[in-house]
């Protein structure tokens, strides 16, 4: 009995081996709208654009420096920042780098950062500005600072001491 080769011929492999490959790519990703599409968890944002979150990054950024410098809103205010990210978005997807603001991991939590730390320095200007009128209209000083505490004893724990000199020592 003659024995017949079952194995196709090299080039025939090949092609093979390719339809495999590429089946087994397009059957890892669903058609949209169908079955087997990933879904979004529930109360996950929907995506944001690229060029809208460049330019709520800009404004976000203009806040907090306002905390700290009054003029800088006024120069980035919301058009310049909506400026800002119509023409950043673009030069982001060009170079590849939108993978890292579209896949940013923490965006959501360094976004209520971004909110939640100028909106917690306004409220305590805020406090001091009223403590400052209320003080002024009684008549009364503002208050001293503090003085340091004073040094604890060995009995109620180590002592640390301010450094009298600091010498440089060249590496």
């Amino acid at each position: 009995m003659e024995v017949k080769n079952s194995l196709p011929d090299p080039a025939a492999a090949s092609i093979l081996a390719e339809a495999a490959a590429l089946d087994t790519k397009v059957a890892g990703t669903p058609a949209p709208g169908s079955p087997g599409e990933p879904v979004a968890a529930p109360g996950t944002p929907a995506p944001i654009p690229l060029d809208q979150e460049l330019a709520g990054l800009t404004a976000t950024i203009a806040t907090v420096l306002g905390q700290f410098f009054p003029s800088v809103p006024k120069v980035l205010d919301d058009e310049k920042a909506k400026a800002i990210g119509d023409v950043l978005a673009p030069v982001l997807v060009k170079y590849g780098l939108d993978r890292y603001v579209a896949g940013f991991a923490w965006r959501v939590e360094l976004n209520a950062i971004m909110v939640i730390v100028p909106t917690i320095a306004a409220v305590r200007a805020a406090i001091v500005h009223d403590l400052d009128q209320a003080n002024a209209a009684a008549g009364t000083p503002a208050p001293a600072p503090s003085s340091p505490p004073a040094p604890s004893s060995p009995a109620t724990g180590p002592m640390l001491r301010p450094v009298e000199s600091v010498e440089h020592h060249p590496v």
